[in-house]
């Protein structure tokens, strides 16, 4: 309560009395803590307090309830840069046929259209509709529709199982996999993003703080079949200098 208090008197000198302490308050101070645990620390703390304030009724609502440590939190990982998802799209589409099948398809799938680790380890074989060009990814409520390179990137990662590991129900398989039978590892997808020196959760990073600056987040967050919360913690401080007005 003291850490919160003094927020608010630096960024908040309007809320002088714990009956004017709002959610967005609240979810402001937590974004100032940068560890985790200890977000997950404050955040109890401050929900025994105002549990207790709204039951003796020195407050009409808690600004703690509903909100997550984890949630709500503005995003500040790493994205690509256009330059960059230029370079990476054309490795992956006029280079391809050099690098192994499992490399374009990976990359593509994340960097145009969000395929988070499980969504790519758990996509099989029956998920894929070339004809139609759509993919089953994960618990998205609908097919998601292929572009021209992501379809080839696909076909070729398909003619590579059905050549090497036609029994796996799974696009994509290596040696290990399929002696267990299951999906590949994470280290397998890692390991596969190596030489183009980018991760699984980059791309998909850069994808959803692509589509939360210009789509409603809502929107966004059923496309995707995720959270709104997990969406919007995308949207924090993204604003494109290209879309604002003009002075």
């Amino acid at each position: 309560m003291r850490d919160l208090a003094r927020y608010l008197v630096e960024n908040r000198p309007g809320v002088t009395d714990p009956t004017l302490v709002g959610i967005g308050d609240v979810e402001a101070f937590l974004a100032t803590i940068t560890n985790p645990s200890n977000r997950a620390r404050y955040l109890h703390a401050l929900r025994v307090f105002f549990r207790f304030a709204r039951h003796a009724r020195h407050i009409l609502a808690d600004p703690t309830c509903g909100l997550n440590a984890n949630s709500n939190i503005a995003f500040h990982g790493q994205v690509l840069d256009h330059a960059r998802q230029r370079d990476l799209f054309r490795r992956w589409t006029r280079g391809a046929t050099e690098l192994h099948p499992h490399e374009p398809t990976i990359g593509l799938l994340g960097l145009l259209h969000g395929a988070s680790v499980t969504e790519l380890r758990s996509l099989r074989v029956d998920d894929i509709d070339l004809t139609a060009a759509t993919v089953d990814l994960g618990r998205r409520p609908q097919p998601t529709p292929l572009d021209p390179a992501t379809t080839t990137a696909l076909r070729r990662c398909l003619h590579y199982r059905d050549t090497h590991h036609h029994t796996s129900p799974y696009l994509l398989v290596n040696q290990k996999s399929k002696t267990t039978g299951g999906p590949v590892s994470i280290d397998h997808l890692a390991r596969t993003l190596v030489p183009a020196q980018v991760t699984v959760a980059t791309r998909r990073a850069t994808r959803l703080a692509q589509l939360v600056a210009v789509m409603d987040p809502v929107l966004v967050a059923a496309a995707f079949g995720i959270r709104r919360g997990a969406v919007l913690h995308y949207l924090g401080d993204t604003v494109g200098t290209t879309r604002l007005p003009s002075p």
